[in-house]
């Protein structure tokens, strides 16, 4: 009974950090090896409910998912 838990504990949380690492952790070192000062660097939040300022760092990343995908 108690593996399934487990499992979806670890899964989900497998999940999470990965997506923390594509929205939060990867945009700001971004931002830091670029040079720019860190008090200027947008908070957390806002690269997840921004779209734009993602797909300025990352210029793919205005099309979606698709070129994951597509490995393209």
């Amino acid at each position: 009974m108690l593996n399934h838990h487990l499992a979806g504990l670890l899964g989900l949380g497998s999940l999470s950090w990965a997506g923390h690492q594509v929205h939060v952790s990867l945009p700001i070192n971004q931002f830091l090896n670029a040079g720019v000062d860190p008090k200027e660097i947008p908070l957390p939040h806002e690269f997840i409910l921004d779209r734009d300022l993602l797909a300025q760092l990352y210029p793919s990343f205005a099309e979606g998912a698709t070129p994951f995908f597509t490995l393209n």
